[in-house]
């Protein structure tokens, strides 16, 4: 049985091309506000429903209703609010979308979450991502992944944040709770002082 996805912040579509790549996903909507790449993800996956700007979606429960019922929900929420190169208004900036993923997160409870964002993002909102997924009962991991890692010509610190909806009799997944921000602190400073 595939794994349901919920792609939202979309682009055309690389994370669930990823996902389906392994065999093991399937996805049941997308959520992009783009219009040009709303378009292309119609045109590539023609029966998936794709809807439209996310704090509008994430504002009426209705509609959140409608979403397929998914196991996982990912994205790449936009990366402006916490890059070097931007304003740097991190939680402040309108195009922070985390608070309308989660509130997706908190009506559906997906089995998983998959957020990915920029390096940037690790002394911004890492902590406010982990506090307010293990508030809803995932357990979280998280980690960075640099483009270089898998053969690029630079470096692109990327974060990843991992969860997990955790069962009240699984203890496996107790020892990550709490841990995911400074783990992944941790690790951006191993990262640093190797460059």
């Amino acid at each position: 049985m595939n794994v349901r996805v919920f792609d939202i912040c979309s682009g055309i579509g690389g994370f669930s091309l990823g996902l389906h790549a392994t065999g093991g996903f399937e996805t049941v909507a997308f959520c992009e506000t783009d219009e040009f790449c709303r378009d292309i993800l119609t045109r590539r996956f023609p029966s998936i429903p794709v809807y439209g700007d996310l704090k509008e979606l994430a504002n009426d429960e209705e509609t959140i209703r409608s979403i397929p019922d998914h196991d996982l929900i990912c994205g790449g929420i936009p990366c402006q609010p916490f890059s070097v190169a931007g304003r740097k208004k991190g939680t402040q900036d309108d195009r922070h979308l985390w608070p309308s993923m989660l509130e997706i997160i908190k009506q559906k409870k997906p089995t998983y979450t998959l957020v990915e964002n920029v390096g940037g993002f690790v002394n911004v909102a890492l902590d406010l991502v982990c506090f307010d997924l293990e508030a809803e009962g995932y357990a979280t991991q998280s980690f960075i992944i640099p483009a270089c890692s898998v053969q690029a010509p630079h470096r692109r610190d990327r974060v990843w944040i991992i969860g997990r909806k955790e069962d009240v009799a699984d203890t496996k997944s107790q020892r990550h709770r709490g841990r995911c921000g400074e783990e992944c602190r941790a690790e951006r400073w191993q990262l640093q002082s190797h460059q």
